[in-house]
């Protein structure tokens, strides 16, 4: 068997099981004692539902986890891949043409074997809790545009890649590495506003005591806002957010219609505090300099994989090419993607902290709290997770962790 398969089946089963078995002690966690920071968010009764909703997904999550796994694991051992490439060649034998087909396929066959879990997902368990609020209609509508957006943006990000490499060889990397930049950083002045408006509707929000309140304290820390729109979230779920999107001084906000319903005026105040302690501590920028650098590195690292031939060997594939190359390059980033994702989480979390202390230090540590118990308890979050999950993948702290910030701060 060739070498490198043998190490990409290795890695992608120590991904997996380190997770399966990460997911299994948070399930087996549930049983303990909630933290005094968190007792009394919920009754007995919403506490116990609250517990059968995470039992729920995770169930769910393991199952699709496992199918997955198996599928990844028998298209590598008996070569199914090949046989994608057969179909795509015969399709287009032109080089980029015949990735951009390789992976449409590839994309396609995932997001069929992920579909029932989808499905299910959304009209079962997310039915059965009352959180769902999309309809077939909807679903489907947000399908198609979902594959769209795939093959607009997934496929001008193949075209670029095996464009610059079929120019300039293993050099590739670094005029692809100025593009993507560029990318990137158009993405995140105007990217997320527009792919909302694309699946979403935003109104601007109404004069009011709201929109006055958050006015008042934008001009109270300096924190420019050019725009403040309202989604219309509770179209597919009942759930709340908000975010800002936006470098420099074009900063615009989105609010969930579902979070405008469900927390007061200060509350939803407390939670655009947040986001601006993320804006005044640089977090945005910090993590946009991490993400630009941590591009350069994979596209030098994948400049090495495309340099072994004997990787597309590894596929059943008698060629090389770039995209069986961009394949290999993929799983075999699995344990760095597993490292960086950890040390990202570690970031973030410390960030979100920061933020929480911001917060605090402008006067709505009490509302702040307030609106993450109301919203947690609205989306019957976990209340006990087990601290190796949480370490593995939580962005943000636990719940209990961020109310004790609270409490120290406003003391």
């Amino acid at each position: 068997m060739n070498i490198y398969l043998i190490v990409i089946l290795v890695f992608l089963s120590l991904d997996y099981f380190t997770r399966l078995v990460l997911t299994l002690l948070n399930r087996s966690h549930m049983k303990a004692e909630p933290k005094p920071e968190v007792q009394g968010i919920y009754n007995q009764e919403q506490y116990l539902k609250s517990q059968q909703y995470q039992r729920d997904n995770s169930k769910l999550q393991i199952i699709s986890g496992a199918l997955g796994f198996v599928l990844l694991m028998g298209m590598l051992y008996f070569h199914a891949f090949a046989w994608f490439d057969d179909i795509a060649r015969e399709v287009f034998s032109h080089p980029i043409l015949h990735g951009l087909v390789f992976f449409g396929l590839l994309g396609l066959a995932a997001d069929l074997i992920s579909l029932p879990f989808d499905l299910y997902g959304t009209f079962v368990i997310e039915n059965r809790y009352g959180f769902n609020r999309t309809n077939a209609a909807t679903f489907l509508t947000d399908k198609i545009k979902g594959w769209f957006l795939a093959i607009l943006l997934g496929g001008l990000a193949i075209l670029l890649l095996i464009g610059t490499w079929q120019l300039f060889g293993f050099w590739f990397w670094l005029p692809a590495w100025g593009l993507i930049t560029l990318i990137i950083l158009a993405l995140s002045s105007y990217g997320s506003i527009i792919i909302a408006r694309f699946f979403n509707k935003l109104s601007p929000l109404e004069a009011g005591e709201l929109k006055e309140k958050i006015h008042t304290y934008a001009q109270k820390v300096n924190f420019p806002v050019r725009d403040i729109y309202v989604m219309d979230g509770s179209r597919r779920s009942s759930k709340a957010n908000a975010y800002f999107t936006g470098l420099g001084k074009v900063k615009r906000i989105v609010l969930f219609d579902t979070l405008i319903q469900k927390l007061s005026s200060d509350q939803v105040v407390a939670v655009l505090a947040h986001e601006a302690g993320h804006y005044k501590k640089e977090h945005i920028n910090k993590l946009l300099f991490v993400s630009i650098v941590q591009s350069g590195v994979m596209l030098f690292l994948l400049s090495l994989a495309l340099s072994v031939p004997e990787l597309s060997a590894a596929f059943g594939v008698n060629y090389h090419s770039f995209h069986i190359g961009l394949l290999a390059f993929v799983l075999l980033y699995t344990p760095i993607s597993f490292v960086m994702g950890l040390f990202g989480n570690i970031v973030s979390r410390k960030f979100e902290f920061e933020a929480d202390a911001y917060t605090a230090e402008t006067g709505y540590a009490s509302a702040l709290a307030d609106a993450l118990k109301n919203l947690s308890a609205e989306n019957l979050s976990n209340l006990t997770p087990h601290p190796a999950y949480v370490f593995f993948n939580y962005s943000h702290p636990d719940l209990a962790s961020r109310l004790g910030k609270l409490v120290q701060n406003v003391k």
